[in-house]
């Protein structure tokens, strides 16, 4: 805490000359307490060169500092300047090259990122990460950075680490929190979205994408607690109208109690519940606006104004009547001539 500052004010008073003993105990915090160290000495490094702004060794332990708080490109001009000064300063050459390596290999992997090639971003972002792990606040970028390109590759898991261990470095890190739970939408954990949006919409309450990230998964949370219709039929919910179609014919032929003749009374039983599920799921997901509303989260009973009886017979309509009416069973299969153009 303040023993830092208390230890700098003590410098100054005892010997208000000793830039040498003030770098030292400058790079003695830096090591001490890698993330705050750096910030502190950003602050404490500025009063120095007020006072001796021709100073290498000062210059360098600046920027040491900047690039300690991530603050790659300012960090880069306070070592020229000491190299300007002193071309042989060992320490600026060192962190020059260190640094230029580093700003390279970040850059290549934002480019990979832009052109779409997410592996390559991947692999530069962790080859990055790896040059120097105790670099907190630029690793709390590259670690947001590579969970972004994982999360483009729908690798959900893999990115979501990223995004924990992104929190760990700052609890309160707006992109990783809202990456997170991107995440956790996809993996369907949606009251973990929920819980992640909301904590983002108290670090920025007036960002309105946030508050519609809420909204929209408040909504799949309802959805997910429905019985998916899409399953119901084998289908997944980009599917076309004629892929809903095609998915009922073959669901509906499978379970329909014509086909039971020989089946057990727990058999027919199971089959009739499954046409009759079917019959529903092909109610709404066949009707634009039925399928609009299921889509937008409403339920059934919903959707057909609360009129639905039970036992499959949604909206008053029976599924066997549906059946008859797009075909039904001849010759074990729909008939040609009626309903879809299969």
């Amino acid at each position: 805490g303040s023993g830092g500052g208390r230890l700098f004010t003590e410098i100054g008073q005892r010997c208000p000359c000793s830039e040498s003993v003030a770098c030292l105990q400058m790079e003695a915090l830096m090591k001490a307490r890698p993330g705050q160290g750096a910030a502190q000495v950003v602050a404490e490094s500025a009063r120095w060169l007020r006072k001796s702004s021709d100073n290498p060794d000062l210059l360098c332990v600046r920027g040491k500092g900047l690039y300690g708080t991530g603050q790659l490109d300012q960090a880069l001009k306070h070592f020229a300047e000491a190299l300007r000064l002193d071309p042989d300063h060992a320490g600026s050459k060192a962190m020059r090259a260190r640094l230029k390596e580093l700003d390279r290999v970040k850059k290549a992997g934002n480019d990979a990122f832009s052109s779409g090639r997410y592996d390559e971003a991947i692999e530069r972002y962790s080859e990055c990460i790896a040059l120097d792990p105790d670099n907190h606040d630029l690793n709390l970028t590259l670690y947001t950075n590579r969970a972004t390109a994982k999360f483009k590759k729908s690798d959900y898991s893999a990115a979501m680490e990223d995004c924990n261990t992104a929190l760990g470095i700052q609890p309160r890190h707006l992109k990783a929190l809202l990456r997170r739970a991107a995440c956790k939408l996809e993996l369907e954990d949606y009251k973990g979205a929920i819980s992640d949006y909301e904590e983002a919409h108290e670090i920025d309450p007036n960002e309105q994408s946030i508050k519609q990230s809420i909204r929209h998964a408040k909504i799949e949370l309802k959805k997910s607690q429905r019985k998916d219709l899409y399953k119901v039929l084998g289908v997944t919910k980009h599917a076309t109208d004629h892929e809903i179609k095609k998915a009922y014919k073959k669901m509906a032929l499978q379970c329909h109690p014509d086909r039971m003749t020989n089946a057990s009374d727990e058999e027919k039983a199971v089959a009739e519940k499954r046409f009759k599920e079917v019959g529903e799921a092909f109610e709404v997901l066949s009707d634009t606006q039925k399928k609009q509303k299921w889509d937008a989260g409403e339920s059934l009973d919903e959707i057909n104004g609360n009129g639905g009886g039970g036992g499959g017979r949604q909206g008053g309509i029976d599924p066997a009547d549906i059946f008859r009416m797009y075909g039904g069973m001849g010759g074990g299969g729909f008939r040609s001539g009626g309903g879809f153009g299969f």
